[in-house]
């Protein structure tokens, strides 16, 4: 059984809601950026946030990290 975590870590699964018609599934990897019309993501920035949080791109566009 998976037992639940309250922060994200490196090697965790994350939703990153885009927009409401956009969700996607990232691998979170130190030193790894996601990419996409908003801007990019920094992985760094969401290691040790807890989920549910809104992180921001490069362009400072937010988006939420679900539970």
């Amino acid at each position: 059984m998976l037992a639940r975590k309250d922060v994200i870590q490196e090697g965790d699964w994350i939703i990153l809601y885009e927009s409401f018609e956009n969700v996607r599934s990232v691998k979170v990897t130190r030193g790894e950026l996601y990419s996409n019309q908003f801007g990019a993501y920094r992985h760094n920035d969401m290691i040790g946030k807890p989920y549910g949080s809104k992180v921001r791109t490069t362009l400072h566009s937010a988006t939420s990290l679900p539970l």
